[in-house]
């Protein structure tokens, strides 16, 4: 994934409701600065740091940030589903086409039962918080 993309999906993935900063995440600087000189968050302490801050995007080329910004998915659906509205699933498919699509089985029309095919699992994931923040803005 390029520098562009993964600014774009990190940017995007900051404005959603649920996104939290967690320890095991990569945040990059806005001037494409690595955060302690390329290192990951420590800890609970630094995340906290980061927190509002939108000069950081998480960087999601990195293998611990996708699995933090998995559980933060889990997170934000588990709270949606919570509230009586369905569920979500991020799936690899080849049918028609090969890659991630995320899949829903929500109730009154909320969100559509199965988004268009994502570039990348990191896209789906977004997507996926995207749909549960209603603040956040839709962008490609």
């Amino acid at each position: 994934m390029k520098e562009e993309r993964a600014m774009s999906l990190g940017k995007r993935l900051v404005a959603c409701e649920g996104f939290r900063w967690m320890a095991g995440m990569r945040p990059r600087h806005l001037d494409g600065v690595g955060y302690l000189h390329g290192a990951n968050i420590p800890n609970e302490d630094h995340a906290k740091a980061l927190q509002g801050n939108r000069w950081w995007w998480p960087d999601m080329r990195d293998p611990a940030t996708r699995g933090c910004v998995l559980e933060l998915v889990r997170d934000v659906w588990s709270d949606y589903r919570g509230a009586g509205t369905g569920r979500l699933w991020i799936e690899w498919t080849d049918s028609p086409t090969r890659g991630w699509i995320v899949r829903s089985e929500l109730g009154g029309g909320a969100v559509p039962d199965e988004w268009p095919l994502a570039c990348s699992e990191a896209d789906a994931m977004v997507m996926a918080m995207e749909t549960a923040s209603p603040t956040a803005p839709r962008s490609t």
